[in-house]
């Protein structure tokens, strides 16, 4: 189903003590405007502008290849983001009487196979006044709690949880494969009137301009200028600084999203328990949901994640509602271990061996 962003500002009424919401998110509109040209500028500029200078010595069908591989990539790409900023990432409704009364309690069941489950220790939120399901977490820029969620991202103005995170993922997806697409045709580009590569005068520039890694910066672009044109230097120098931001923000996001871990269970603990006997709660480590790779791609994709790489902007099926994770089999081994373990021997941690969990009343802000 499509999610869409109606209005943002349902729960931020501002209580007395609250921290002001920062002034990113404030002016997100703006900034969303400032940011989408300037992530569009590279895909538009090529396709558009530096295309037909790329493929001009090339025949009518590899022109014709070339333009609509690039003009797919940069739907792809475009797509995804502005599903980014339109979908709601899954805000955790306020308390309402209609729920049952076990998900009021915040009592959330954990399912470990052949009929098993266990129950995980209640989070409350005092300022959604809710009871947080498994890996839920309150954003304090958005001022709502938000279903598996991930981060608050002020490039996008938008806090990516459970409903944007996989168009997230494929926003970097395509991003690293139009960069590189477009960095190998500047590469590829028409050769100079001498019929050399231009990169055979990049050491001569280099003598000449001076050394260190701008002066063989400054060669590449000048030898790439006389050789193939402005159009092909513009699009190589955004491309490559592009990529150089794209692989600083998109490779951690992309290692988490096959191993099945959030940024914030990255950063911080995760803060969760489950209770294997009564009063007696277990830790939930940062790898509890660590499945196969298929798994955990699906798990951020959807179900439909062959479509939702050839179709532009093609929302996740089968995410669930958010409020239940099948755990890894180790994880569930290791419960039952403890499990066992206080059968077996009567142990039973104390307070300060497993830390019980907050209660409603005395909770805390995660």
């Amino acid at each position: 189903p499509w999610r869409t962003k109606k209005d943002d500002s349902e729960p931020e009424v501002a209580k007395p003590g609250m921290v002001p919401q920062p002034w990113y998110f404030r002016r997100r509109r703006y900034l969303q405007v400032l940011t989408s040209s300037l992530v569009l500028f590279v895909p538009f500029f090529g396709t558009v502008v530096a295309m037909p200078v790329l493929v001009r010595e090339y025949s009518s069908s590899a022109r014709l290849y070339c333009f609509l591989l690039a003009a797919w990539i940069s739907v792809m790409f475009g797509s995804n983001w502005f599903m980014v900023l339109m979908t709601e990432p899954g805000y955790l409704a306020n308390y309402s009487g209609s729920e049952v009364d076990r998900t009021l309690q915040g009592e959330y069941s954990l399912d470990l196979g052949d009929g098993e489950s266990l129950l995980y220790a209640p989070r409350y939120c005092n300022h959604c006044g809710v009871f947080k399901p498994p890996r839920a977490r309150h954003c304090s820029t958005v001022r709502r709690c938000v279903l598996r969620m991930d981060h608050y991202c002020p490039f996008t103005g938008q806090c990516i949880g459970l409903y944007n995170h996989g168009h997230f993922i494929l926003m970097y997806v395509f991003a690293f494969v139009g960069l590189l697409y477009s960095l190998v045709l500047c590469c590829l580009a028409p050769r100079e009137p001498m019929n050399e590569p231009w990169w055979n005068g990049v050491g001569h520039s280099f003598n000449m301009i001076g050394p260190g890694f701008g002066g063989l910066a400054l060669s590449i672009a000048v030898r790439m200028m006389i050789a193939a044109g402005p159009e092909v230097t513009i699009l190589a120098i955004c491309s490559a600084v592009a990529l150089v931001a794209v692989s600083f923000c998109g490779c951690p996001q992309l290692w988490f999203a096959v191993r099945n871990l959030t940024t914030l269970e990255h950063m911080f603990s995760m803060q969760e328990y489950v209770q294997i006997k009564p009063k007696t709660y277990c830790p939930v480590g940062v790898q509890f949901y660590k499945r196969s790779v298929f798994d955990n791609i699906r798990g951020v994709l959807g179900t439909n994640w062959p479509l939702r790489l050839i179709v532009p902007g093609l929302p996740a099926s089968g995410l669930g509602d958010g409020k239940s994770y099948q755990p890894s089999a180790e994880g569930v081994h290791a419960l039952k271990e403890w499990i066992r373990k206080i059968d077996e021997d009567g142990y039973e941690p104390s307070q300060q061996q497993l830390p019980l969990p907050e209660v409603p009343g005395s909770a805390t802000h995660v």
